[in-house]
């Protein structure tokens, strides 16, 4: 039997999904998300009655699914509209015109790119003939590339989830076709079948207008993350980052262009010790904190964090708290795969350099402690 793609409307179907999210969250990525129930082994939470939830099926099983909320199926939406700040939206266009799309995901046993557009399309389809307007979700920083490339828009900083780190709010305009279509995102095609939303692109800007909460090195162009990041620091990045310490800027140019900049609030854990890691960091303003244990341990622009050591670790080997707003740069784990197929000494030499520089910070706080006696 194929695979077809429809949504989960028996409790059997929606079952079916709930399975296939605990496999992703808590057996693959051993994320310890509070709506896990173990005993019956899937993920399910307090907006799934309110929701429908479109499935890539095979055999009865689901194996890719991407959930749609309709603001107006909820009997109380507050919640929804105060996390991801839809205020603005509900004011200009009330609930009817606002969804959000959350849990995302594919079975890793078959984990490709095939299933994603036609997944993307049946909600989409979906929501535009119910007459939304306005699509609201969030990502973790390391997938910023790929949901700007589905046609997501960052419109203000990130956010701590308690349970699934940190994210980076996202808004897709459903009318902006030619958003799509400068993005080639493969919903360019879908949307020739709708009117533009002409007044929801304006009301965006104004909103908006002046807004740059984040960027992506593919948005910026080939090295332009690298010029700004210089630019910020006031050198090289090769004599600035520990983590490009020796490399010329076309390596460094390899692994920038693939990544993300954005901003943190004062307060917000950027990494968190344990948890699953898909990325490093590298901080290039404000001020930080490093937490391990009982050591405190300052992070400054040009440090890095997060899975200092390896790349392939699968845990944030420190907690990063910001001091004040900050801005860095998320490198997503999968770069160091694709360096060492494609050009192997700039992989060596980035591997030799993820343990600069909070190593050594370390190991002087440690000779001052013991110094001291503290």
């Amino acid at each position: 039997m194929g695979i077809f793609i429809g949504p989960a409307r028996t409790p059997r179907e929606v079952s079916k999904v709930c399975e296939l999210r605990y496999r992703v969250y808590v057996e693959e990525l051993q994320i310890p998300t509070p709506e896990a129930d173990h005993e019956s082994r899937w993920v399910r939470d307090r907006v799934e009655d309110n929701s429908l939830s479109f499935a890539a099926w095979k055999d009865g099983e689901a194996i890719g699914s991407l959930r749609l909320t309709c603001l107006s199926d909820l009997p109380d939406p507050q919640q929804q509209l105060a996390r991801m700040h839809m205020h603005p939206a509900f004011g200009a266009f009330g609930l009817d015109a606002i969804c959000t799309t959350s849990r995302f995901m594919l079975d890793p046993r078959i984990r490709n790119g095939r299933l994603i557009y036609p997944l993307m399309k049946a909600v989409y389809d979906h929501a535009r003939n119910r007459g939304i307007r306005l699509n609201y979700g969030d990502c973790s920083p390391h997938h910023l590339p790929f949901y700007q490339h589905l046609g997501f828009r960052i419109y203000e900083r990130g956010f701590d989830d308690p349970a699934y780190g940190y994210k980076v709010p996202l808004l897709m305009l459903m009318g902006d076709r030619q958003e799509f279509l400068r993005r080639r995102t493969p919903l360019a095609r879908a949307a020739r079948d709708y009117p533009d939303d002409q007044e929801a692109l304006e009301w965006f800007n104004t909103t908006y207008a002046g807004s740059q909460p984040a960027a992506t090195g593919a948005q910026l162009g080939s090295g332009g993350l690298r010029v700004y990041l210089e630019s910020r620091l006031g050198e090289t990045a090769a004599d600035s980052c520990a983590l490009f310490r020796g490399m010329s800027s076309p390596d460094i140019d390899q692994i920038l262009d693939a990544s993300s900049m954005f901003e943190i609030c004062t307060g917000d854990r950027m990494a968190r010790r344990g948890e699953p890691a898909r990325s490093t960091f590298l901080l290039i303003g404000g001020a930080a904190t490093s937490v391990q244990g009982d050591r405190r341990i300052p992070v400054q622009p040009g440090d890095h964090f997060g899975q200092n050591g390896s790349f392939e670790k699968d845990r944030h080997s420190e907690t990063v708290i910001a001091d004040m707003p900050c801005l860095a740069i998320s490198i997503p784990a999968e770069i160091f795969g694709k360096l060492r197929r494609r050009a192997p000494a700039t992989a060596a030499r980035l591997e030799k350099n993820l343990n600069r520089p909070l190593s050594a910070l370390r190991q002087r706080q440690n000779h001052f402690t013991a110094g001291t006696g503290a």
